[in-house]
């Protein structure tokens, strides 16, 4: 490589002695052509965009298809004490004795001497044998209980005071 010890010349040489003036058309003519340029080369760049973007999208769906899992229910929090052999036995709504309601956060009741909350599990002692039934719901005055696929209501009972002497 050779470095020239000379300044380059800022002069520009012509064939012309004269100089030719441009008419505003040719002026218009040029600016227009480079507009016409840069949107070409800009519909260009969008056209290979559009097809990248399509080409990744069948790729994945042809190598990556869409997987759709499907678990079972969620067990209970608390499952049945007696497993299923406690929803064989018969109930009847006079066998659970409601003797308190409280409609609190969280609501609770006392049922058979028990103290229940919602979603809590009864074992309740009959004469063909132990069945369990599970609160769920305490409202105001009655308690729902579910017993196999049956559900069974059962309303508070008023305490009887004792005949005055």
């Amino acid at each position: 490589m050779v470095q020239r010890s000379e300044p380059h010349s800022g002069v520009i040489y012509s064939d012309s002695i004269q100089a030719e003036q441009q008419t505003a058309t040719e002026i218009d003519a040029e600016e227009s052509s480079s507009g016409k340029h840069f949107l070409i080369v800009l519909l260009i760049l969008f056209g290979l965009a559009a097809f990248a973007a399509g080409s990744v999208y069948w790729y994945q769906t042809r190598h990556f298809p869409v997987v759709v899992t499907i678990t079972p229910p969620d067990r209970p929090l608390h499952p049945d004490p007696l497993g299923d052999r406690g929803a064989l036995v018969p109930i009847s709504p006079d066998m659970l004795h409601v003797t308190s309601i409280a409609m609190g956060k969280p609501r609770l009741t006392i049922v058979n001497g028990k103290r229940l909350a919602e979603e809590d599990w009864l074992v309740v002692k009959t004469p063909n044998g132990e069945a369990s039934v599970r609160v769920v719901s305490i409202e105001d005055g009655q308690v729902r209980f579910k017993h196999g696929g049956e559900t069974i209501d059962a309303h508070l009972q008023a305490i009887q005071s004792p005949a005055p002497h």
